[in-house]
């Protein structure tokens, strides 16, 4: 089949993520980096983050509603942080624009890797600790942009540390997911030894955790084996 006829089997998409997908796919098609082990992993992984996007579209789990919940979440723990501070409830109501500044801070805190529960415990233990001026808080003042930079400041490392964190764990699943898929080829192929050292080399990762490059280096070398197994299949046809 060629590579014409197989972009021709992909549906017209209606919303804006699906018409995105399409354009990512049929582009790595027509031009032949799909056919790229290591850039057809990057598209699976965002091919699998913009199918996430569309389900929680689909299932009415939209970003913004979700950003509602969180910031309801940061003006319950507020007030629960501000009684133990206090002794004292916060009576104060909580105006449409205060509301909008938790959905910004919120916003800021998830993008780089945080909760809200981090963020208010920060502040109440530590921040107005070391600075009683600051009390009693109000909501409005806890998500200033002077006390969201200092927290975001005083946690740079700890920030990058999440973000590398993160980089690495959608990596090793990539790795994972490629392993199981290179147990199924194998088996397809005949070469029931071969999954059996795949095998071995995933609990070798789970029993031991051996570093992500030598994990990385061995997958390729088993994908390579791979390819020479279906080359071989087909030459001998």
């Amino acid at each position: 089949m060629s590579r014409r006829e197989k972009t021709e089997r992909h549906p017209v998409p209606e919303g804006r993520e699906e018409q995105f997908l399409l354009q990512v796919l049929l582009s790595a098609e027509m031009t032949g980096v799909s056919e790229d082990l290591e850039i057809s992993h990057y598209i699976k992984l965002l091919q699998e983050q913009v199918e996430r996007k569309i389900f929680e579209r689909t299932h009415k789990i939209s970003p913004m509603k979700k950003l509602n919940m969180e910031a309801k979440k940061y003006v319950a723990i507020f007030k629960q942080r501000y009684l133990q501070l206090t002794d004292l409830e916060y009576n104060r109501q909580v105006s449409p624009v205060d509301a909008k500044l938790m959905r910004q801070v919120t916003k800021a805190l998830i993008d780089n890797g945080f909760e809200v529960d981090e963020y208010l415990k920060w502040m109440f233990e530590e921040f107005l600790v070391d600075n009683p001026k600051f009390c009693p808080p109000n909501i409005k003042w806890s998500g200033s942009a002077f006390v969201l930079d200092k927290f975001l400041y005083e946690h740079r490392a700890k920030m990058k540390d999440k973000k590398e964190a993160e980089t690495r764990k959608r990596e090793m699943m990539d790795l994972i997911n490629r392993a199981r898929a290179l147990m199924r080829g194998f088996v397809e192929a005949g070469e029931k030894e071969k999954k059996e050292k795949v095998k071995e080399l995933l609990k070798k990762h789970r029993e031991e955790g051996i570093m992500v490059t030598e994990f990385r280096r061995q997958i390729q070398a088993f994908e390579g084996q791979l390819r020479q197994s279906g080359q071989s299949g087909q030459s001998g046809q």
